[in-house]
């Protein structure tokens, strides 16, 4: 059984993996608990699955065949 794993970096996941850890470097320099952190991780995510849902709606989605 193969297994085969394609991560494809698209500009809005550079921007949200951006945003993520510029809001661990806050929350790490002020040092005041994991404010920042805690206000990224809704917007991160729901950035990556937006542009996932258009992708897909798209067809700009790649398929993969997996072989078993």
């Amino acid at each position: 059984m193969k297994l085969r794993l394609l991560i494809t970096l698209t500009w809005s996941k550079i921007m949200a993996f951006t945003i993520l850890g510029c809001a661990m470097f806050l929350d790490l320099h002020n040092g005041e608990g994991a404010t920042a952190f805690m206000f990224s991780v809704p917007f991160v995510a729901g950035l990556i699955a937006t542009k996932q849902y258009f992708d897909s709606k798209n067809g700009e989605a790649k398929e993969t065949n997996i072989k078993t």
